[in-house]
């Protein structure tokens, strides 16, 4: 894709996780209504999943690898034969013979990040970005339903069956405003370009959060819920990005392994959320625990004001190279 054009798709990926996130608590909901005996349900739930799974299976059987990957892992034959069938270009000036090329290193890739100026705040705002929101949303975003419940929000006076459900719906409106954010992500980043679309997501988390605590110390249910998609609004913003600034930086060798290496960032602080929140409320209270959550959105805020240059547009200067090599 063109530039401009590849980060918008790239960034699309919280919109389809909105939709994941909107459909499982409907179809999980409309289960619980039924009164499906409760042994039986978490399985269902569970199994279902390996329904979008089995038909993203089959859609990357016949899925091709980009010319310029299989280049640069030597696949000489299958690059020319992609090529042709993609661009109508036979690459003749490669051999008709496979070759055996090493495999890029990590470490080589972090010197070659290190060297370049922009690689290196990009990649830093990356993992910084990715580490922050990936706390941010399993702490509070995680634990929502949890917090609501406790909370009293969705409660309809019908027993416990009628509250959960009322919860429920409470939680899927909130993520159905957060899957139009996770629309609206990528369009803006054309308008005010990536520094924009992060400062305002952690920024807007950030107020979310303290909104949150502030309605939960005086239990005001109306304002946890606003305090909540403030939160959700600005998460899927700050978190449309970070994956694709670390990639989009890299030259195409190290491309995997950037978008490998930036995950980890994403999942070692997901542990975190997961593990250290419920510790963290159960010693410092659920207003403790959510002011400090939302110490992590500030540094993200702070991490794209400060460390990561507006990258809309960005060609990498060594793709951009190798890619007029091919057509000479």
């Amino acid at each position: 894709m063109s530039k401009g054009s590849r980060e918008v798709m790239g960034s699309r990926w919280q919109f389809m996780f909105g939709l994941g996130e909107v459909f499982s608590i409907v179809v999980i909901t409309v289960m619980y209504m039924t009164g499906m005996d409760h042994a039986v349900l978490w399985r269902v739930a569970l199994a279902i999943g390996a329904i979008p799974a089995f038909i993203l299976l089959l859609a990357r059987l016949d899925l091709p690898e980009t010319p310029l990957s299989l280049i640069q892992r030597g696949k000489f034959t299958k690059a020319k034969e992609v090529s042709l069938r993609l661009f109508d270009e036979p690459l003749d000036m490669l051999p008709n013979e496979d070759v055996v090329i090493e495999r890029p290193k990590v470490g080589d890739f972090l010197r070659v990040t290190w060297a370049d100026r922009t690689r290196r705040r990009a990649t830093i705002f990356g993992w910084i970005s990715n580490a922050c929101q990936g706390a941010e949303f399993t702490a509070f975003g995680f634990y929502l339903p949890v917090i609501l419940v406790s909370a009293g929000v969705g409660v309809v006076g019908g027993g416990a069956a009628a509250n959960i459900t009322g919860t429920n719906f409470v939680t899927a409106g909130i993520y159905v405003l957060a899957t139009i954010s996770g629309l609206v992500a990528p369009i803006m980043i054309t308008k005010i370009g990536h520094r924009g679309v992060s400062m305002w997501g952690f920024g807007l988390a950030f107020v979310g959060l303290l909104i949150g605590a502030a309605a939960l110390g005086a239990n005001i249910q109306w304002l946890i819920v606003l305090g909540a998609c403030v939160l959700m609004w600005g998460h899927y913003w700050a978190a449309s990005n970070g994956m694709t600034v670390v990639s989009m930086v890299a030259p195409a060798r190290f491309r995997a392994t950037a978008s490998g290496f930036g995950y980890v960032f994403v999942k070692a602080a997901s542990f975190f959320g997961a593990f250290v929140f419920p510790l963290m409320t159960a010693s410092w209270g659920k207003v403790g625990a959510t002011v400090a959550v939302s110490v992590l959105s500030l540094i993200g805020l702070l991490s794209a004001k400060f460390i990561l240059p507006e990258l809309y547009g960005y060609v990498d200067r060594e793709g951009a190279l190798e890619a007029s090599e091919l057509k000479a």
